[in-house]
């Protein structure tokens, strides 16, 4: 029972795997995943919800909590590096939602947010 639904999705993702190749675009996603679970507690659970997207299911967390644990994973995310190529800049769009109910219509609105993070950042896929 989940109080936070958020997705996230890496931005330029298929330029990194086209321009470094998928070894380096498999390290680029640690280095984005160990940054996400700095920022979480042992009770959230992040999830691999796709080739670079990513679900967190955030139990018993408040509204204001959420909301700052989207900015400092967004935050926490871009100064990630990925060794031995300083010039790949890894950043995320991010959604959450809060007490939706059922979980698939969390998910749903939560997807919806991120991709107007993605939209207001100018890049929509």
């Amino acid at each position: 029972n989940s109080d936070g639904i958020v997705m996230i999705d890496v931005d330029h993702f298929k330029h990194v795997n086209d321009t470094y190749g998928h070894p380096v675009g498999d390290v680029a996603l640690k280095k984005i995943a160990s940054a996400i679970l700095s920022c979480i507690r042992s009770s959230d659970t992040l999830i691999r919800y796709g080739g670079d997207e990513f679900l967190i299911l955030f139990p018993q967390i408040q509204k204001e909590a959420l909301d700052r644990k989207l900015r400092y994973i967004q935050n926490a995310v871009s100064h990630a590096v990925v060794d031995d190529y300083p010039d790949i800049h890894l950043s995320i769009s991010i959604g959450g939602v809060f007490r939706v109910k059922p979980l698939m219509e969390a998910v749903r609105q939560a997807d919806q947010l991120m991709y107007q993070d993605k939209a207001s950042k100018g890049m929509l896929r």
